[in-house]
């Protein structure tokens, strides 16, 4: 079976790209089936992946499990983390260190912020480690019972396309980064990341998806996970936040 291109997406937005996942890929099979069978079935390849990772290099998984699963429902700042946890910040500052050096969190900041700024969120880098606790950990005890294929098709199935167009944004990200679109840029970036902050204009909290910056230029990218094509609107935006900068 010859996956299409947005198939391809999925399957690199559920195993992080990571040659040794995406050879556990059926392509007998299609892609719901797949990840019917991995992630959805107590004796699938990755029903229990992220939580062994973690016994194997963590001598207290059971926090860092409470961590991973408050940052995938949608906490991202330290005190919102740490409040969802029931530990003081310092102690999840810690804990948030050590997942960062198993490049399975990343520390952001605006793009053209310093590292230290405090405007800082965490994220989940690998996004095999996303797709199982925003999907598999909050139902692990119904996949025990049988019930995966309910839990995919009635309650991940419909939720996919609001996870891709998260993922796709560092997919996005990385193609950037790749040479042969990299010499294309219009300048040579510095920096190239995400920017959210105060457009000063609208007095209302603004995001951008991509900014690539260096001393004296500016590129701005929006990135849509969407079937259709987009209209000058997101032109219009992209020209009007031009000026916070």
């Amino acid at each position: 079976m010859n996956y299409d291109k947005e198939s391809q997406a999925i399957a690199y937005g559920i195993t992080g790209g990571i040659p040794e996942y995406l050879s556990k890929i059926d392509t007998n099979k299609s892609l719901d089936e797949n990840i019917l069978d991995l992630f959805f079935d107590e004796n699938g390849t990755f029903f229990e992946e992220a939580t062994n990772l973690l016994k194997q290099e963590m001598r207290n998984p059971a926090s860092y499990n409470s961590i991973l699963g408050a940052i995938a429902s949608g906490a991202s700042r330290l005190n919102e983390i740490a409040n969802k946890v029931g530990l003081d910040t310092s102690a999840c500052s810690s804990l948030l260190k050590s997942l960062i050096e198993l490049n399975i969190v990343e520390k952001i900041y605006p793009v053209t912020e310093k590292e230290s700024s405090r405007k800082t969120i965490y994220e989940i880098k690998d996004t095999m480690f996303l797709f199982w606790y925003k999907f598999v950990r909050p139902n692990y005890s119904n996949i025990q019972m049988g019930l995966g294929h309910i839990i995919y098709g009635q309650y991940v199935k419909p939720k996919i396309s609001d996870y891709m167009g998260y993922v796709f944004e560092k997919m996005c990200t990385e193609y950037i980064y790749q040479e042969q679109v990299f010499l294309t840029l219009p300048f040579i970036p510095e920096k190239i990341g995400k920017w959210w902050g105060n457009d000063p204009l609208k007095k209302e909290e603004a995001e951008i998806d991509i900014v690539a910056i260096n001393s004296d230029s500016c590129l701005l990218c929006e990135c849509k996970w969407r079937n259709k094509e987009l209209d000058s609107r997101v032109l219009t935006v992209l020209n009007s936040r031009k000026d916070i900068f």
